[in-house]
């Protein structure tokens, strides 16, 4: 008899006898398993399917889907009858390892060294690419332009991974004008009276310019005025454009440019 809580009566049964209500309850509650399949006696008699039981006895009920072992388990039973057990995927947070053990999500990145690494699905550790000391990331298998150098990231057959220079850029910014731009080898550009172009090695001094805009090669020595007059680059590599001596008794102003060359 079943009252609800009011006290009204909801339901009641009646059994004539002890064996009557025996099996009532073994139909309603008498569960049992059928090597991986477990069943239970239902309305009427009817033989109902409840679920299954993985291979560790862990119970997954009929169409629902269970986290087992880092994977999701589903038991579902299709229309004409027949049971499967089947993986649906390994969960989104399978965790990976680093170099020192540390675990780390999946979808994370980390960095061993020069290498990057990615956590994927079922913990599966993937190299992405490689970081320069500059701190730049270089995809696995590309050529990325650094400090003008074109520089691969490269997994060898036998599992080395390195960063190998491919070649060298024409466009690479090596020297930097008086206002800090970055200009590439063979530009040219004027320092008061100095002239100066980015060469092999860095900026070099072509020579000086007079106020006259007379030009002096860098370590000749020209009369200017009745003066003779020597551009010149001194041991400390301070550029200068200097008297050195009179050609005539003629006194001329000319205007001097100092300059620390790298």
């Amino acid at each position: 008899m079943k009252v609800s809580h009011e006290g009204k009566l909801i339901a009641a049964f009646y059994f004539d006898q002890i064996e009557d209500f025996i099996v009532y309850v073994l139909k309603r509650c008498f569960v049992w398993q059928e090597e991986w399949l477990q069943y239970r006696c239902g309305e009427g008699g009817v033989k109902e399917f409840l679920g299954c039981i993985t291979e560790t006895g862990i119970f997954i009920r009929n169409g629902d889907m269970k986290l087992v072992d880092g994977a999701y388990i589903q038991c579902k039973k299709h229309e004409d009858g027949s049971v499967v057990l089947q993986s649906a995927g390994r969960r989104n947070n399978t965790k990976c390892k680093d170099s020192e053990g540390q675990e780390r999500e999946e979808g994370s990145d980390w960095k061993e060294g020069s290498l990057q690494f990615k956590c994927g699905k079922g913990g599966v550790k993937n190299f992405m690419g490689c970081i320069t000391k500059s701190e730049r990331f270089i995809p696995y298998g590309e050529v990325n332009l650094v400090n003008g150098k074109h520089i691969k990231c490269e997994k060898l057959a036998d599992g080395t991974i390195k960063m190998n220079i491919v070649s060298r850029s024409k466009c690479y910014a090596k020297c930097r004008d008086n206002e800090g731009r970055g200009v590439t080898e063979g530009f040219k550009w004027r320092v008061g009276s100095l002239q100066l172009r980015c060469g092999e090695n860095g900026v070099e001094l072509m020579g000086c310019v007079t106020s006259h805009g007379i030009f002096i090669p860098s370590g000749e020595v020209k009369s200017v005025d009745g003066y003779n007059v020597k551009c010149e680059r001194s041991m400390d590599g301070l550029a200068t454009m200097k008297i050195v001596g009179r050609s005539t008794c003629i006194r001329s102003r000319f205007k001097q440019t100092q300059l620390k060359l790298n």
